[in-house]
Formats: structure tokens, C-alpha cells, sequence
């Protein structure tokens, strides 16, 4: 039997570029700057230095994409390294934000 959502899965999948380019990876980097600079300005508001703070906020965010992407492959889907790649690309531009903003 031919399931028609797969060939419209494959054809999407196809279609955004696979791992690298899909439609969720701005996301992703959304999302890993927004955490990794909140982190950062959490741990500054209790009193952490600057460079401690800095590292925090990007730990964090780095682990909760790691932490999405595990959970994905345990929910059966896949543990995509594009996913990984893109919240790698929004940490460093929110550490990079605030290691240069005062």
C-alpha cells in the first residue's frame, strides 16, 4: 500500500533543502539567540559576572537544543544535526551581542 503523506513528506523535505535549509531552521536560531541572551541577562539580574553570565546563557541554550532534538528522536522522529547546526549559528550571535553591548 503507497502512503500519499509520505510522498508529500519526501517531496517537503526535498523541496526545504533536507537538514540545512528547511523552513524551521530560522527558527531554531531565533530561538537559540532569544534563550541564549535571556540566560544571560537572567544570570547578570542575580548577580553573576559578565564573562560567567556570557557562558551560561550559551551552555543553556546549547543544551536545550540538544535536549529538543534527543527528545524528537525518542517521539520517533529524527535527530536532525541541521536543527543543531542553525541553534549553533543564534548562540553565537546572542553571545556575540552580549559580549559586545554594555
Amino acid at each position: 500500500m503507497d502512503c500519499p503523506a509520505a510522498h508529500v513528506a519526501a517531496a517537503a523535505q526535498s523541496r526545504s533543502g533536507g537538514d540545512w535549509l528547511g523552513e524551521d531552521k530560522l527558527a531554531h536560531a531565533a530561538v537559540s539567540f532569544a534563550l541564549a541572551t535571556t540566560l544571560h541577562a537572567s544570570a547578570r539580574a542575580v548577580g553573576v559576572a559578565r564573562e560567567p553570565a556570557v557562558a551560561l546563557g550559551g551552555i543553556g541554550a546549547a543544551l536545550a537544543g540538544v535536549a529538543k532534538e534527543w527528545r524528537d528522536w525518542r517521539a520517533g522522529g529524527r535527530f536532525e544535526a541541521g536543527d543543531l547546526a542553525w541553534d549553533v549559528l543564534g548562540i553565537a550571535a546572542g553571545m556575540f551581542l552580549v559580549s559586545h553591548v554594555r
